[in-house]
């Protein structure tokens, strides 16, 4: 197919996937905390007029999922495309639930480890046991970490969450790719979290969600090494 037809396309495809996404947060935010929907994405702003605006993370979304939509169907096709895109929009739905309300759903990561070992089987160069390999080293580097620190920190850093996230990107960036999207995630949530605990009073304690910065790095991976 033409790409004048297919760029367009796919724009759409993803904003549509990205309001569906956006609705799935929602739903788990109101389960987890009660919030309702005082905020909407860019869509939906459009599609239920009542005073409630636009959120920015939400609009973030809708508009990562379409451009990376786009650069998707170029870069993939046919089978690899039809996992890579839900792997996408797994890591993008994830990091804004973690952004929110600092929690990882277990659905969602088992959906993602799930995805991520069948997209093994149609892949060159990688194997299901490439997939299970990096799940194990994923998870398991998280585990000890998040087991050290709450050891000598005697308060939690990494939560159950963070591990099976890891578990999920270990399954299509293999064992080596995994430990490079964790020194890109922990690069880019330090940086951020020197920022963030600059404008705060108390930093003793101060956490940021680790998820976002994981999704990038889990992103950029996908997007340039595979």
């Amino acid at each position: 197919m033409s790409p004048v037809i297919l760029i367009p396309a796919a724009l759409v495809f993803g904003v549509a996937a990205g309001y569906l996404l956006n609705r799935i947060a929602l739903c788990y935010l109101k389960r987890y905390t009660g919030e309702h929907e005082e905020y909407r994405g860019f869509i939906g702003s459009i599609l239920y007029r009542g005073g409630m605006r636009p959120a920015a993370d939400m609009v973030m979304l809708e508009a990562a999922a379409s451009l990376l939509s786009a650069v998707a169907v170029l870069r993939w096709s046919g089978m690899e495309l039809l996992f890579i895109l839900p792997i996408v929009y797994l890591i993008l739905l994830l990091s804004l639930i973690d952004s929110r309300i600092r929690i990882l759903p277990n659905p969602l990561n088992v959906a993602g480890i799930v995805l991520g070992i069948g997209y093994a089987f149609f892949r060159e160069g990688f194997t299901p046991v490439d997939a299970l390999i990096g799940m194990a080293v994923g998870g398991g580097f998280a585990a000890v970490t998040a087991s050290l620190y709450r050891w000598i920190r005697s308060h939690e850093g990494l939560g159950l969450g963070d591990v099976k996230l890891l578990a999920f990107f270990g399954t299509f960036a293999g064992w080596d790719g995994v430990l490079l999207i964790i020194a890109a995630g922990s690069i880019l949530g330090a940086v951020w979290g020197m920022y963030a605990a600059s404008k705060e009073e108390n930093t003793l304690h101060y956490e940021i969600p680790f998820g976002p910065f994981l999704g990038l790095g889990a992103l950029g991976y996908l997007f340039v090494f595979i």
